[in-house]
């Protein structure tokens, strides 16, 4: 933060922008979300005043507002920061960009907390198709964005789907991730959930206990 606060005061407006979506994003990291908040509209009046229109960089500042407000319970401004960010990810960097697929996540994860399982079905679906195409099928961010997926199907009571999804982005993780990798902790805490919700609770217990390791 000491550094970040260094290049904040920068005159170079790329790095001053930088510099303050960074801070954002290191406190959403300790879960400091009203300065996530602030540093992130600071970055925003920035690009906005000294970067061209609808510049990446205002997209990525955007997003982590919409992290900040999402975790504050600002659902309404959440979800429109959300889909600022894309639009401008998709105008200045074309729709399938990994950066697009990275909004399109985070916007998924937010319709799937608030219940709206049809939209964040549709939504994982494209950025896992996006990740895919852009660096094949066994890469990280695309298993999660298919567990996730698995999870919304749980949660629509698809269950077949959602195990045999489940299952199988599950294994892909576990040879691609250590074990103390919070994106596998998170795809078992899913599998644990489906087996619960299915009358499979000796079975759950098991998957649990290895997320508490």
């Amino acid at each position: 933060e000491t550094l970040l606060w260094r290049v904040a005061g920068a005159t170079d407006a790329i790095q001053a922008v930088m510099a303050y979506s960074n801070l954002s994003a290191a406190a959403l990291g300790i879960k400091d979300n009203a300065r996530a908040a602030e540093y992130a509209r600071r970055a925003i009046e920035l690009a906005e005043r000294d970067l061209p229109g609808r510049h990446p960089l205002t997209a990525v500042a955007l997003n982590n507002l919409a992290q900040a407000c999402r975790f504050q319970g600002q659902y309404l401004e959440a979800e429109r920061r959300y889909r600022e960010a894309i639009a401008i990810w998709e105008d200045a960097l074309g729709a399938g960009h990994p950066d697009v697929a990275r909004g399109i996540m985070n916007l998924a994860g937010f319709y799937h907390e608030r219940g709206r399982e049809a939209g964040a079905e549709d939504l994982y679906l494209r950025a896992a198709v996006i990740l895919e195409r852009t660096f094949g099928k066994g890469y990280a961010w695309a298993l999660v964005a298919r567990n996730e997926l698995a999870d919304v199907l749980r949660a629509e009571r698809r269950f077949t789907e959602a195990e045999k999804l489940s299952r199988t982005t599950l294994s892909q993780m576990e040879s691609a991730f250590g074990e103390d990798d919070p994106r596998l902790g998170r795809a078992l805490e899913n599998y644990a959930r489906l087996l619960a919700q299915t009358n499979r609770a000796a079975q759950a217990k098991k998957v649990w206990a290895r997320t508490l390791r």
